[in-house]
């Protein structure tokens, strides 16, 4: 350990000299020991350490407790500078940064040290089926040892044994990764069924090993409930693969769910309460889905430092949340977030779906919500250019034309089928409800009034009930004017 420590510190240049003593400025003992390690050319003698470290305890201290302070002091010092000297790798894992430890004590001829911290590094792969890193552990076991000549071909040949075995399981986690990363382009329950199948062959042989199992159930729900049609037609189904998911967590809290990024304890449980929060949307259990996302906040507020990831898809999937949650104004801070997204990505071509979700809030804030801003969206609206997105424009100008009172000509209704097919939202009753409005018939706001209050008695889906329920709103308020 004291070749380790006079190795790392022979690391640090004057920057690095003047940066360690400011950190330690309070602590004398450490500070004559890093002046200690600046006089000394070569590896020391622990004596020699003690008796300047701890000079004026020498004769009132037994000198057995001087040695193991002496070692926490070593230890201290050994782990400040090697997080320092890897400060680059903020964002590897304790574990990676462990193994990229071991590797510099291998190209220091450190062979013995690096065995030692080799063998208990693998030990906790193992343990949390951290498959990403352990061929690359096991290596180093084999190199140090061959280094050594310890253990004799009998051990190598186990370890090797372990190698290869390592190998595989990295094998079929690159292979859980593959069809992670494939199942975000499903868009049909075929297409969905046909990955989990392909997934449980691929785990079949490995059901001593949670971490695939655990990926199993994570890509059965995350890609699930992405699905509209599948989470209504199999929430039991989802449900079941949420309580295995959780259960196995719940057993084994330090497996990587997907992958074994830093900090991932924490970021995998805050990406999972999305993914609930859409999921109990999708079900209407929207008190439900309102909890997830608050938890998620709970979460970020106590640690404010780590990487959370930031996609359109986390960020449009909030705004939804946020909408039905009744929490506008969050919902349009959440907005401002994707427009500096698209534009910090350079997407401005994507800056029509940010219209879109403006659209949405503006729509479920209403009455709550000014005109100015509803007729200023709804000029944007009018000339957004990107013509992937023109039914999407055309269903936000629907939503907006209901609002503010225009007519919504038949070719609209026409353009956005597809869309309102989708919902279960029927085309006739935006019809009826912007002929009513415009006519100001309040007999027929009347009979809207009343099927919608039967159609959301039926609650065939969550959207189609906002939707239908915001219409009820509406019709409700032009019933007073």
């Amino acid at each position: 350990m004291n070749e380790e420590l006079f190795l790392l510190f022979c690391e640090l240049n004057s920057t690095h000299r003047i940066a360690l003593d400011e950190a330690f400025r309070k602590s004398p003992k450490m500070l004559r020991l890093i002046n200690f390690l600046k006089t000394v050319e070569t590896t020391f003698k622990t004596p020699k350490a003690i008796h300047l470290v701890y000079k004026e305890e020498l004769d009132t201290v037994e000198y057995p407790k001087l040695i193991n302070r002496f070692y926490k002091l070593r230890q201290q010092l050994i782990e400040w500078l090697y997080h320092y000297l890897k400060k680059t790798e903020n964002y590897s894992s304790k574990e990676e940064q462990r193994l990229n430890f071991i590797r510099y004590l291998v190209n220091k001829n450190q062979f013995k040290n690096a065995l030692e911290k080799a063998m208990k590094l693998e030990k906790h792969c193992r343990k949390l089926n951290l498959f990403e890193l352990l061929p690359g552990v096991l290596n180093m076991i084999i190199y140090a040892r061959q280094c050594l000549f310890f253990g004799g071909d009998k051990v190598l040949i186990e370890v090797e044994k372990d190698l290869l075995e390592a190998i595989e399981w990295h094998q079929v986690l690159q292979k859980l990764h593959y069809y992670h990363q494939q199942s975000y382009r499903v868009v049909n329950e075929e297409g969905y069924q046909e990955v989990l199948k392909a997934v449980r062959k691929l785990i079949a042989p490995y059901k001593h090993l949670p971490r695939f199992a655990l990926l199993y159930h994570y890509i059965a729900f995350s890609k699930g409930c992405m699905i509209l049609v599948n989470v209504q037609k199999a929430t039991n189904a989802l449900m079941r693969h949420l309580n295995k998911l959780e259960a196995i967590l719940k057993e084994n809290p330090q497996i990587p769910m997907v992958f074994a990024t830093t900090n991932y304890t924490k970021i995998d449980p805050y990406n999972l309460l999305l993914l609930k929060a859409v999921f109990y949307f999708y079900r209407g259990q929207f008190n439900q889905s309102a909890k997830a996302l608050q938890e998620r906040d709970r979460i970020e507020t106590a640690n404010p430092n780590l990487p959370y990831p930031i996609s359109e898809s986390e960020i449009r999937n909030t705004i939804t949340i946020l909408i039905v949650s009744k929490q506008y104004r969050l919902a349009l801070k959440k907005w401002e977030q994707l427009v500096a997204f698209y534009k910090k990505h350079e997407q401005e071509e994507r800056l029509d779906l940010a219209l879109l979700e403006k659209a949405n809030i503006y729509f479920f804030q209403y009455p709550k919500v000014h005109k100015k801003d509803l007729l200023n969206l709804y000029e944007k609206l009018k000339i957004a250019k990107n013509p992937a997105f023109a039914n999407f424009m055309n269903i936000a100008s629907i939503w907006m034309q209901l609002l503010l009172g225009k007519v919504i000509t038949k070719e609209a209704l026409e353009q956005g089928k597809v869309i309102f097919e989708s919902y279960q939202i029927e085309a006739e009753l935006v019809q009826e409800l912007n002929e009513a409005i415009l006519q100001k018939d309040t007999l027929s706001l009347q009979k809207i009034i009343k099927k919608l209050s039967d159609l959301l008695e039926q609650k065939n889906n969550s959207i189609q009930y906002i939707y239908y329920q915001q219409f009820l709103v509406l019709a409700k308020k032009n019933m007073e004017c």
